[in-house]
């Protein structure tokens, strides 16, 4: 059967569904109310700011907690309510929606965002209204209420005017089961890539350490190391460039793509796929900073220690990318070190503490070239280098096929929202 469609305030939806206003189908409350910070850190849980950001429904494993005296007069929260927050810095942030799914006996609400609870939650499910405000449709429905300048504002008494569509109420259960259904395999994949990265980082912990079918072992500057092992200098194994290329475009240089401080420190690996940001060079910096397959970049300045020494390395040939500025190129003598390797022990915690403890500033942290020459690190055979690299290699790729499968999965539930909440796509009920 043909779907007809109307046109309303919100766009074309349904001839069979309804709209309502929110001031019409429930009321609104606030949030904690005559705290200071000696009441927070213990007591009663709360949901916080970022749990009503980053959820579709409430996350029941992210509560901060209050202390609430006894016949203390504070709003509490119950299954069905949604959440929204009523301030961010950009305005397509405010009045992001979250839904409390589960009963939680004493439950409060943080001060930044308030409650909305539906009279008739057989009529209009919580669940179906938290995903629409989701939606590419229900955020431009929100958007225009964003009031500001540098800081934007959602007014409760704007919002009761908003009208939101109602399918009837098989429909709109049945929407909300299938988007559901997608973000619960989204969690199982976030799990699986939580449970990798820790495997990786154990795996690290002990290849650095003992190594592979190794049995004695001896202590050094750096920690525990099989016998066989040798202790070098960085320098040693590695030829360490400090870039002088910047954003800057001048005239006379020549176009080149430039890999800068955020896609060393976002990206373990360096490949085609980063969109590198164009600049120019000379002759010289482009004979001096190319970056070759196998290159080894850390990033030597930051503003917290924390950050120093944070390697990438170039898993395929580029055309034409330079390294930037605030970066070091390491390019490793492959007749004595694995780059990937490389790249995989400077991320290990014994050899980056020691680039922190080597980064100099008060305000802002840099390396400088003789501090990472003279770095010491673990060296074994080539041989089990390249063993070692492949192990940590595989683990990574089961990572990145697991990252790709989620953001399929948020791209496939993108879309099913923006079909299913706007009745493009009619659902069996």
């Amino acid at each position: 059967m043909r779907t007809l469609f109307k046109d309303t305030k919100i766009g074309r939806i349904p001839d069979d569904w309804k709209l309502v206003k929110f001031e019409d189908i429930g009321v609104t409350y606030g949030g904690l109310t005559n705290k200071n910070k000696g009441d927070f850190g213990k007591g009663k849980p709360y949901i916080p700011f970022l749990n009503i950001m980053n959820n579709t429904k409430i996350d029941l494993d992210y509560f901060d907690y209050v202390n609430v005296q006894e016949g203390e007069k504070q709003n509490r929260a119950k299954k069905g309510d949604l959440f929204f927050n009523t301030s961010s810095e950009t305005p397509e942030e405010v009045g992001m929606c979250s839904v409390l799914c589960d009963d939680v006996p004493e439950l409060y609400l943080n001060s930044f965002c308030f409650g909305f609870r539906i009279e008739d939650q057989n009529s209009l499910l919580p669940l179906f209204v938290s995903y629409f405000f989701r939606s590419g449709v229900g955020r431009k429905v929100i958007f225009p209420l964003a009031q500001g300048m540098t800081r934007y504002n959602l007014s409760k008494r704007y919002f009761l005017q908003l009208e939101i569509p109602k399918p009837k109420t098989e429909e709109q259960r049945k929407i909300a089961e299938i988007l559901s259904t997608v973000d619960e395999t989204i969690k199982k994949t976030d799990t699986i890539i939580q449970k990798t990265q820790q495997l990786k980082k154990g795996l690290m912990q002990k290849l650095f350490t003992e190594g592979i079918g190794h049995t004695k072992f001896k202590e050094t500057k750096i920690g525990q190391i099989p016998e066989e092992w040798e202790v070098v200098r960085l320098a040693k194994v590695s030829e360490i460039r400090f870039s002088n290329v910047d954003k800057k475009s001048y005239p006379g240089e020549i176009r080149v793509h430039l890999c800068n401080y955020l896609d060393v420190y976002n990206n373990e690996y360096i490949d085609e796929k980063i969109d590198f940001m164009e600049a120019t060079a000379t002759t010289a910096e482009i004979e001096k900073f190319s970056l070759n397959k196998g290159d080894v970049i850390i990033t030597k300045d930051s503003e917290t220690a924390d950050d120093i020494a944070v390697p990438s390395i170039v898993i395929e040939e580029l055309n034409n990318v330079l390294c930037g500025y605030h970066l070091a190129l390491l390019q490793p003598n492959a007749e004595k070190v694995d780059s990937i390797f490389l790249s995989k022990l400077l991320s290990s915690t014994p050899i980056n503490n020691q680039f922190v403890r080597l980064a100099q500033g008060l305000t802002r942290f840099g390396l400088n070239v003789s501090s990472i020459q003279n770095a010491i690190i673990p060296l074994p055979s080539l041989d089990e280098q390249h063993q070692i690299a492949q192990i940590l290699s595989e683990v990574d790729l089961k990572t990145e096929r697991e990252q790709a499968f989620k953001e399929e999965l948020e791209q496939l539930k993108k879309g099913l929202m923006q079909v299913l909440l706007t009745g493009k796509v009619r659902v069996k009920v």
